[in-house]
């Protein structure tokens, strides 16, 4: 899978999985990114740091 496609599966499930996970780090360390991969990279960080996608474990977590 592609760096982009990746961060579109995160976005659109809006949970990072253990093999999303994986799988970016793979990627972190095969590649030089270009300036839409750079784009979607800030982009997830993004979504990551307000909430919008959440690791498996507090998708799955019962709500309070």
């Amino acid at each position: 899978m592609q760096f982009l496609e990746v961060v579109r599966k995160a976005l659109e499930t809006k949970t990072m999985t253990p093999a999303l996970e994986q799988q970016l780090d793979e990627l972190f360390w095969s590649q030089e990114f270009n300036n839409s991969e750079m784009a979607a990279l800030s982009i997830l960080i993004e979504a990551l740091a307000d909430g919008t996608i959440r690791s498996l474990e507090e998708a799955q977590a019962p709500a309070n």
